[in-house]
């Protein structure tokens, strides 16, 4: 038996890592339709990888019935008990059908299990699977049927039939393996090619810095991440000498620095001990300067020397001193000047080729004034004071008007210098790149700028350095102006405590008063001196509430206003309004209590004055005859009396505090309201008719709407008064009527016809058209009056007007004259258009009568005279005189007929 280790070193296969399944399934698939005998290929864990075929009786009957499957899974556990490597075994299943089964073995170890069967080996005992039909209850002809149409094979057949499936299944596992192996080799080898790298390889891989030099001071290699660091190639550095005065030009530094060391190393070497790092600033190639850590090794005759970049690391840790060197000379209040020298400082010493500059922005003049620029010449500071900042005003008078970094590499070409390119020169300044400093609410402070003496591109360290010294410089600035604005704050604090003409008292966490205005020393009676340092009710009677205020205000930090009546003499105790609220330290800590009172004596007689008026004007507005209204200045409603619910369809409480036009049931609620904005924005008021729903239908009333100021004047709501005028204007419409209408016919009377006669006239005159007029008269009217009575004589009258209506449109205007003479006003309507409506008319008249109270029927006529608006005439008369010429030339033709007035 193979021990643990032996067994895991020989690799496990799997039938689909050697042969493609789905080809295989294709050849068993092939096979089936061959031979009619089902197959399947199982692997080890008893998966299926793939199979064909399936006779019915064993998927519609043994397999779909309990008892009949589970005689088929132990059937299979006997196959599978009896299965020897390259052997066929066979098996009869307890349900009747016999199954084999075979290995396929690759080198000893199974990959799958070969399965074909539900066949017979002879013919079937048909009585037996009749029984087994019963027993199980199936259909009996449908199972004998299945059972009928399972393929009899014999054993001999079955075994050869196994053998070459099996043969080839192993025969193409083979290959699989053959090419499986061969795959291996060849990524073994590439595997075993690709580890073949030389040391300067792994070398130039390393990330850090990396040289060597022989016993005499040769250098002899720098790898790849060295030239990176610092520029230098093996061909600028032949041998150590050379290297010194590159990377430490200052003779003084490597006299201090580099040699001590040199000597440390060497005699470490000699003595066999370990050599001491070197922290030290290396110049690069192109002047710049890197912070690195050097270590040094031998190996052999080889002197190794390693270099760790800690530039980053070591510019944050100055930086991080910086900062807090500034923090702590900006809490001792030392001069921005010289906080801001502090910055600039170290700034520079982080490149020492670089002159840095901090200039302040005046928020009123919009000048920059020197900060901090102790490295530039004198000359170029005076000149820079008070710039002017704007668009092109050099890179920080640009820079500030902006917000925005401003980069001029060249200075001498540059359009932002062009004014000042000169000045440059003479202060040696090849570049300037400007930085905007911002405060915490994003407000421009200033700049903070690098020059260069030749020019310079940034690179990104360069960015992160000028933005870092902006940001640090913003905190100086933004403090200093902080403690200017908190100075003068507490100046005008003072300025207006001590001439204000409230009471104001503040006390500390202890309810101690700490500062007392001159007003409350006078209301009190009592200096500052007796009540600083004492709580409210040690200096004091009656002060128990006040000091529960302050104490609640001490604990919970909440504002509180209440009415005091405690403060003054015995016999003066006016009523004071107090409010009291926490402040706060920058944290948000409550630090003490500002208490502020007011005398408001006079505003509370005031206020019951009002109280009295208020009660003075709800009763008068709530018995008054007449609606009252009351809204505030965004039009919502105040008040309203008891009679105004007559006319709202929705009840009012319910519109109380919110605007009409929210509720779309008020139709008058969008006039209304247009009304009342008017008056909010003019004052004037506004008396104006309108139509609202009553209870009896649509009311007219005259709204008389006001403005209502305040003691300021201002407007401060409106006052609305509408009063019911329905049935005074249904007398004025029935006056109006009266005056206009005849009262027997309803028609127009003479008066009001040649009103609208005359109006009409005008409007044809002023944008043309045609315009004529029809008289007429009823014939022997005189006659029906004399003979049949008064009474038919208005029948008649009135029968008249009813033709007019049905034959007339509704633009023309009929117009009783006097007696039985009518006229007509034809708008738009030329002469033969006349004549022809004069004739419907006659003839309606003609074709209808009158019947008479003895049931005789008397008839009418009329005679017409019909004219049209010649362009000369200018007046009604005219016209009427021509229509009655025309009318009397019909009475003697004969009447009833219609002439025409030429």
């Amino acid at each position: 038996m193979m021990n643990k280790e032996s067994e895991s070193s020989v690799p496990v296969f799997k039938f689909g890592d050697l042969v493609d399944v789905t080809s295989f399934g294709q050849l068993l698939e092939s096979f089936f339709k061959a031979t009619g005998i089902p197959n399947g290929l199982v692997a080890p864990g008893g998966e299926l990888i793939t199979q064909a075929g399936w006779v019915d009786a064993c998927v519609y009957f043994h397999r779909a019935n309990p008892d009949m499957q589970h005689r088929c899974h132990q059937s299979n556990i006997r196959l599978m008990g009896k299965l020897h490597n390259g052997e066929v075994t066979g098996c009869l299943c307890e349900n009747g059908l016999y199954d084999y089964a075979t290995p396929v073995v690759i080198e000893g170890q199974q990959l799958a299990t070969l399965f074909l069967g539900q066949v017979f080996s002879e013919e079937p005992d048909m009585e037996f699977f009749r029984k087994q039909a019963e027993l199980f209850k199936f259909d009996e002809t449908s199972y004998l049927n299945a059972i009928r149409a399972v393929p009899i094979v014999s054993k001999a057949r079955m075994e050869a039939h196994m053998a070459c499936m099996v043969g080839m299944a192993q025969v193409l596992a083979s290959n699989g393996l053959a090419r499986l192996r061969e795959t291996k080799l060849e990524h073994d080898l590439q595997k075993s090619s690709e580890q073949r790298i030389e040391l300067e390889d792994l070398l130039n891989l390393s990330p850090i810095g990396i040289g060597w030099s022989d016993a005499n001071g040769t250098v002899e290699y720098v790898n790849r991440r060295f030239t990176e660091l610092f520029g230098y190639t093996l061909g600028d550095l032949p041998d150590l000498s050379v290297w010194y005065q590159s990377a430490y030009p200052d003779p003084d530094y490597r006299e201090k620095v580099v040699v001590p060391w040199q000597q440390a190393v060497a005699l470490a070497h000699q003595e066999g001990t370990v050599p001491p790092e070197l922290e030290v600033n290396v110049t690069c190639r192109d002047g710049s300067v890197r912070r690195v850590v050097i270590r040094v090794s031998w190996v052999g005759n080889k002197r190794l020397v390693n270099f760790s970049d800690i530039t980053d690391h070591w510019q944050s840790e100055l930086r991080n001193r910086a900062h807090d060197a500034m923090l702590e000379m900006v809490a001792r209040g030392l001069p921005l000047s010289d906080i801001l020298s502090a910055i600039v400082s170290a700034i520079e010493a982080e490149e020492p080729s670089s002159l840095c500059s901090v200039l302040l922005l005046d928020q009123e003049s919009q000048c920059l004034y020197t900060g901090a620029a102790p490295g530039l010449p004198d000359f170029y500071n005076n000149i820079v004071n008070g710039l002017k900042i704007g668009m092109g005003v050099g890179s920080c008078g640009t820079a500030a008007f902006s917000g925005k970094r401003v980069i001029v590499e060249d200075i001498s070409t540059h359009e932002y210098w062009r004014v000042a390119a000169e000045i440059a020169q003479q202060a040696n300044l090849g570049s300037c790149w400007s930085e905007p400093i911002f405060g915490s609410k994003g407000n421009v402070l200033g700049t903070f700028a690098i020059y260069h003496s030749q020019p310079s591109t940034p690179s990104p360290e360069d960015i992160e350095r000028i933005t870092f010294a902006a940001n640090i410089a913003a905190i100086a600035i933004e403090n200093r102006n902080t403690r200017d604005e908190l100075a003068e704050r507490e100046r005008e604090f003072r300025s207006l405590a001590e001439n204000a003409p409230d009471n104001i008292a503040r006390y500390d966490l202890h309810g101690r008063m700490i500062y007392a205005n001159p007003r409350l020393e006078q209301t009190l009676h009592a200096p500052a001196e007796k009540m600083l340092g004492r709580r409210p009710t040690e200096h004091a009677q009656g002060y128990e509430c006040y000091e529960s205020q302050l104490m609640h205000v001490i604990e919970t930090g909440e504002e509180v206003s209440f009415e005091f009546g405690a403060l003054g003499t015995m016999d003066d105790t006016p009523t004071h309004l107090i409010h009291m609220v926490a402040e706060r330290d920058e944290a948000g800590a409550i630090v003490g209590v500002l208490a502020i009172g007011r005398d408001i004596s006079e505003r509370k007689q005031m206020e019951q004055l009002l109280e009295a008026r208020e009660r003075e004007f709800r009763t008068l507005a709530e018995n008054a005859p007449v609606l009252i209204a009351r809204y505030d200045c965004e039009g919502r409603l105040l008040y309203s009396n008891p009679k105004l619910k007559y006319n709202f369809p929705v009840p009012v409480e319910t519109v109380i505090g919110k605007r009409l036009d929210e509720f779309p049931e008020l139709p008058f609620a969008a006039f209304f309201m247009d009304k009342v904005s008017q008056i909010v924005t003019t004052g004037e008021a506004r008396v104006f008719e309108t139509e609202v729903p009553g209870i009896d239908g649509e009311e007219t009333h005259l709204v008389s709407m006001v403005a209502e100021r305040d003691e300021s004047g201002a407007i401060s709501g409106i006052l609305t008064i509408g009063q019911d005028i329905t049935g005074r204007k249904r007398m004025e419409r029935e006056l109006e009527r009266q005056a206009h209408f005849d009262a027997l016919t309803g028609l127009a009377n003479r008066r009001y016809f040649l009103q609208q006669a005359e109006s009409e006239i005008g409007r044809c005159r002023r944008y043309g058209g045609t315009l004529s007029l029809t008289m007429f008269d009823i014939d022997f009217f005189k006659k029906v009056n004399d003979s049949y009575g008064h009474d038919v004589g208005d029948q008649v009258l009135r029968k008249v007007a009813d033709w007019c209506g049905t034959v007339l449109r509704d633009i023309d205007t009929i117009g009783r004259l006097g007696g039985e003479e009518f006229a007509i006003l034809m708008p738009q309507t030329d002469l033969q258009q006349g004549l022809d409506v004069a004739e419907r008319l006659r003839m309606a008249m003609a074709g209808d009568g009158i019947a008479l109270p003895g049931g005789d029927q008397l008839g009418i006529t009329a005679s017409f005279g019909v004219v049209t608006l010649d362009e000369g005439e200018g007046d009604i008369d005219a016209l009427l005189i021509r229509a009655d010429q025309a009318m009397y030339r019909a009475k003697k033709a004969g009447r009833n007929r219609v002439c025409s007035g030429g």
